[in-house]
């Protein structure tokens, strides 16, 4: 793909998608958000992503951007998001026919057909204000999530796109990141670079960014985005949407989010339905922090839908208590949503003229306990794509049995290398928690004695290493499974003949 060719505009991408005479609804938010743009770097991130993306999925891999970049229904019409913020509605694809329902999600409407077609369904009514600051805010930092063996072709493709707009791309550290996040600054080709390492890289603090307010890019790399593409490699599989809101992928993700809920030491509450909207609640109360004080949390029989769940609630319930009477500004629904999703409140902070204004417009105590009681509230469209992420790995782990297993020395689980007992038994694994094993798990190439060690192959009697043998095989397959299945048995030449067999069988056969 031509990363610098002229886009379609937002409004022939909008036609596209919803014909000539597009729905008030598309129109309208498209119109609403392009009032709000005065960020001249939004479009050329939605040209970056939408470029990564396409090459992602050229190489079985997915990326994300984090935040509310996500709720931007011109990022969905360029593909840079999975949520349209709409409200839900279902589309023919032939005729471009729209019918929109104001109940449930978008993504649990029924199945219906037109023009001999099922109709797409979308929308998870995702409301303009929470994208504001994102779309006003010419420094705000890009966030994307992407698998680690990707980062690297991620990282050429963001120099090369910003190269082209005049900028360079440096490494930076100075912000308590963990290993699996990279930090980057652009700064302007007619601006002289700061003094860099050996390796090119810009030791700073936050401080000395925010006052030369350079542009941040914060990549994540993100452990179940590996694990995907790692399975969708080595299965030849790829499930729809129509697959992951299949009922007996919903009920097993139902149980795990429930069980890490009770890991973590929280209350699951109670669903109103198996369903992806539900779901999405239930995920959200995980992923959100309270204090543990608010009582709703453990009243029984509370449902999710008795509590915040992502920061859109919070405006939602507030705008829709709003009365021109009141004479309240039109900020104050977003100045409240802003404080209860970090965690302003907490600590009794919630000032007493706040309270009054929320009493007098009516919403309920216990609402209101809640916004005192709330450290941190997710984005709706973050939630909804990680949702999406564990409903992939919930489909995979029932499609491939070979995804949990042992095999010999290790067992592999969701993608990831454990040793087995049998070798924790006669070996120490410097670093390895075998009771957190779910969240660090070993890898056999940090262990230099196995590494190169010399082996003979099975199958063609070839000696060769470990490290000599996972490395090839990555390098030709484009994703690290050689350790996995193969357990160190065959050299990278036959590896990589047996697994190109195995996936051209499965394609010939599926059953």
């Amino acid at each position: 793909m031509n990363n610098t060719r002229t886009p379609f505009s937002p409004e022939e991408r909008l036609y596209a998608v919803y014909g000539s005479t597009p729905p008030v609804q598309a129109m309208g938010r498209l119109k609403t958000e392009q009032i709000l743009l005065r960020n001249s770097s939004f479009y050329d991130d939605l040209l970056l992503i939408g470029h990564l993306r396409e090459c992602a999925r050229d190489e079985g891999a997915e990326i994300r951007a984090g935040g509310n970049l996500g709720a931007s229904f011109i990022a969905w019409l360029y593909g840079c998001t999975d949520a349209n913020p709409l409200p839900p509605h279902t589309l023919c694809r032939k005729c471009k026919r729209t019918i929109f329902s104001y109940e449930g999600d978008g993504w649990d409407l029924p199945a219906l057909e037109c023009c001999g077609e099922p109709l797409y369904w979308t929308g998870s009514e995702i409301p303009v204000e929470s994208l504001t600051p994102r779309i006003q805010s010419p420094d705000f930092q890009l966030d994307l999530y992407l698998p680690q063996s990707f980062e690297e072709h991620a990282s050429e493709i963001i120099r090369e796109h910003y190269r082209q707009r005049k900028f360079t791309l440096i490494p930076y550290t100075g912000v308590n990141r963990n290993r699996n996040e990279h930090d980057y600054v652009l700064i302007p080709a007619n601006n002289p670079l700061p003094e860099l390492d050996s390796d090119g890289i810009w030791h700073t603090d936050l401080d000395e960014l925010f006052a030369a307010k350079h542009r941040r890019i914060h990549l994540i790399c993100d452990e179940r985005k590996e694990q995907i593409r790692t399975l969708r490699k080595r299965t030849g599989l790829d499930p729809s949407v129509y697959d992951l809101l299949d009922e007996s992928v919903l009920s097993a993700a139902e149980a795990r989010i429930k069980a890490e809920i009770q890991e973590e030491g929280g209350t699951p509450l109670e669903s109103d339905k198996l369903c992806f909207s539900s779901l999405l609640n239930e995920y959200g109360y995980l992923r959100s922090a309270h204090t543990g004080d608010n009582p709703v949390y453990h009243r029984e029989g509370a449902h999710y839908s008795d509590v915040f769940t992502c920061r859109e609630q919070v405006w939602n319930l507030i705008q829709s208590r709003m009365n021109p009477e009141y004479r309240l500004s039109s900020e104050f629904p977003l100045f409240i949503t802003k404080r209860v999703r970090r965690g302003m409140f907490t600590g009794n902070r919630m000032d007493p003229e706040t309270e009054k204004v929320l009493r007098g417009l009516e919403i309920p105590e216990p609402w209101i306990e809640q916004m005192k009681q709330t450290e941190y509230l997710p984005a709706k469209a973050d939630l909804i794509a990680s949702l999406l992420d564990e409903l992939k790995l919930v489909w995979y782990e029932q499609h491939d049995t070979s995804i949990h297993q042992h095999l010999g020395r290790f067992m592999l689980y969701h993608g990831k290398v454990r040793p087995s007992d049998s070798y924790l038994a006669s070996h120490t694994l410097p670093g390895y928690a075998a009771d957190d094993w779910y969240h660090e798990a070993y890898d056999i190439n940090d262990d230099e004695e196995a590494l190169q060690m010399k082996r003979v192959c099975k199958q063609c009697g070839k000696e060769f290493t470990l490290s000599d043998a996972a490395g090839e095989y990555d390098s030709a397959m484009g994703w690290p499974y050689y350790t996995e299945e193969f357990i160190g048995d065959l050299c990278a030449e036959c590896a990589i003949r047996v697994t190109k067999d195995k996936l051209q069988t499965s394609r010939e056969d599926p059953t």
